[in-house]
């Protein structure tokens, strides 16, 4: 019989090692490739938190930023509404002061006391002549 055509047990188990070191070596090739991937992969997912979160910032200090404007404004708004009321109140003193003094100017110029009452202006004489003055000047006065 001839020897050759059977390989030899020695080439066998050496062709079994090399597929065993060759599956190996591609067992570890595959591991680093998927730990390389699952690396990538966790990078990835960093990186887009780290945008949400900067996202985030950025949203809430521009909420903050319109919420201190409307703060602002709504202030600033109440201080010239107080304003204007102030101003309109101290306008209504100063109308009524000046209708005041127009009306006493009148009446001064209006009523001119009799010569006894000149003298004596607490007698019952003078007094009913001044309410009787007072009511005719009352019913002709009109502010003009």
């Amino acid at each position: 019989m001839d020897r050759n055509r059977f390989p030899r047990e020695d080439t066998f188990f050496a062709d079994i090692g090399k597929i065993a070191a060759g599956v190996f070596i591609g067992a570890l090739a595959a591991m680093f490739a998927y730990e390389g991937v699952s690396a990538l992969r966790a990078e990835y997912a960093l990186n887009q938190l780290a945008q949400q979160a900067q996202q985030a910032m950025r949203a809430d200090r521009e909420r903050m930023r319109v919420e201190q404007e409307s703060r602002a404004a709504r202030q600033q708004q109440q201080q010239a509404q107080a304003q204007a009321l102030q101003d309109a109140r101290d306008l209504a003193q100063r109308l009524q002061r000046d209708r005041e003094q127009r009306r006493a100017n009148a009446w001064a110029d209006y009523y001119r006391p009799s010569p006894p009452c000149l003298v004596d202006s607490a007698t019952m004489a003078c007094a009913n002549e001044y309410m009787a003055a007072h009511k005719r000047f009352d019913a002709q006065y009109k502010d003009r």
